[in-house]
């Protein structure tokens, strides 16, 4: 029993991770495209 919860919990992990690796993705993906829209007007101050 403890190694099949162990292994759904890694796996809850990884998905987790996945998710939060996503969401990161997308952001940095957004802020690299607002930038460029921009030009060298940062939005950041």
């Amino acid at each position: 029993m403890g190694r099949i919860t162990a292994y759904i919990i890694h796996n809850d992990i990884i998905e987790l991770l996945k998710k939060n690796i996503s969401v990161f993705n997308k952001t940095a993906l957004s802020v690299r495209f607002v930038k460029k829209r921009k030009g060298r007007k940062l939005i950041f101050q």
